[in-house]
């Protein structure tokens, strides 16, 4: 496994998409969430 800095960015994405790449980012690699449904 390598270490170091790793860099995240949202130079590539355009402007109205880019709090949605952070939403999951947070989600997926800092939080590992799902939703699922309510069973009833």
């Amino acid at each position: 496994m390598e270490c170091g800095i790793r860099t995240w960015t949202t130079d590539a994405a355009p402007a109205a998409q880019r709090a949605d790449y952070w939403v999951g980012a947070g989600c997926d690699c800092f939080l590992n969430m799902e939703v699922e449904p309510v069973q009833r």
